[in-house]
């Protein structure tokens, strides 16, 4: 898996914890849930797909960016 891919579920404290940093501005975070249901009917579960390799690329250049 690359650096910031997980098949486990993230931890967001762990996330805030290790992002804090009294030098910078802001941080901004999306955390969604799921619903239970969609269309009229019941939602059991969910999965993703990741491209891991493009998905790691891109994010690292977005940190890189970013630094």
């Amino acid at each position: 898996m690359g650096r910031w891919i997980s098949k486990n579920p993230l931890d967001l404290q762990r996330i805030l914890d290790e992002s804090h940093d009294v030098s910078c501005g802001g941080l901004v975070i999306f955390s969604g849930t799921i619903r239970d249901h969609n269309d009229g009917k019941d939602v059991e579960g969910i999965t993703y797909d990741a491209h891991v390799e493009m998905a790691s690329k891109v994010l690292e250049e977005l940190e890189q960016e970013v630094l």
